[in-house]
């Protein structure tokens, strides 16, 4: 099994080693790497990266698979003559009507100030 051993050499370039291992420990390894059943995994590089979409269904087709089923894009929220944003009454893909129960403020947008006693009074 090759690796990179960390530490630089004098010329500041990592050292190519070489490591035997038994069997056993060499799969007990490669499996520390194979996520649990269920996670969630990030697929931004490699067959499932979103550049690659001709090459998965190439293999998926070769695999005796359906392609990949594509999502409808959802538009941004329009904006009505009064300003205001418009929300879609329904779910674009299973169609059920959507009721809002609360707004989630973005991350990283300050809460809004607290009104002064003059503007209470």
């Amino acid at each position: 099994m090759g690796y990179e051993e960390r530490a630089k050499g004098p010329q500041g370039q990592a050292t190519q080693r070489t490591m035997r291992l038994p069997l056993e420990q060499f799969i007990g390894r490669w499996l520390l790497h194979v996520p649990p059943r269920h996670a969630v995994r990030v697929r931004c590089w490699g067959l499932y990266a979103h550049t690659q979409g001709d090459a998965l269904a190439h293999c998926r087709q070769q695999l005796g698979q359906e392609p990949v089923a594509i999502s409808p894009v959802w538009d941004a929220p329009r904006e009505s003559a009064s300003g205001a944003a418009e929300q879609p009454a329904c779910c674009p893909v299973c169609g059920p009507r959507l009721v809002g129960t609360a707004l989630i403020p973005r991350a990283g947008v300050p809460p809004p100030p607290a009104p002064s006693w003059e503007q209470v009074a």
